[in-house]
């Protein structure tokens, strides 16, 4: 199948590279100059501050092969496991170099266009859909994934 998946932040990227895994072509758009969404870093000066999502934990196994590939890859690493005296033992995951980092290794080999406003998305003649951007620029698929 063809599919459009709007929004390149964590849930976007990890669906595209799963629908891929299974043979689909996957075009990814997103309104931001960058992928991650809430995954954001920024640098001031010599300091690195992330906004939005600052850690992340994993209660699922599935999810756990990803993040054990993605320590491996050396793109996160365990911050701490509760706050506090009554630490919890549940990990807490940061991006070595900020949270966008994720989004960064996520994204490697789509197809993703930045600056990708959405319009509208409607249903086109031939069963798929058509989205298109405030540019007037058009995308046909069989699927659109919002996740935006």
């Amino acid at each position: 199948m063809k599919v459009t998946i709007v929004g390149a932040g964590l849930s976007g990227l990890i669906a595209a590279r799963e629908l891929i895994a299974h043979g689909n072509d996957v075009l990814v758009l997103d309104k931001g100059k960058g992928v991650g969404g809430r995954l954001a870093t920024r640098r001031i000066g010599e300091a690195v501050f992330d906004h939005g999502a600052q850690f992340f934990t994993v209660r699922d196994a599935r999810f756990q092969s990803m993040v054990d590939a993605w320590i491996t890859a050396g793109v996160v690493r365990e911050w701490c496991r509760g706050f506090g005296t009554e630490q919890d033992g549940f990990p807490r995951y940061v991006g070595v170099t900020g949270m966008t980092a994720i989004a960064k290794h996520l994204a490697t080999d789509l197809d993703i266009r930045t600056s990708a406003l959405v319009f509208s998305v409607l249903p086109s003649d031939t069963g798929g859909w058509t989205t298109t951007l405030d540019t007037g620029e058009c995308f046909a698929s069989d699927v659109v994934l919002l996740t935006a």
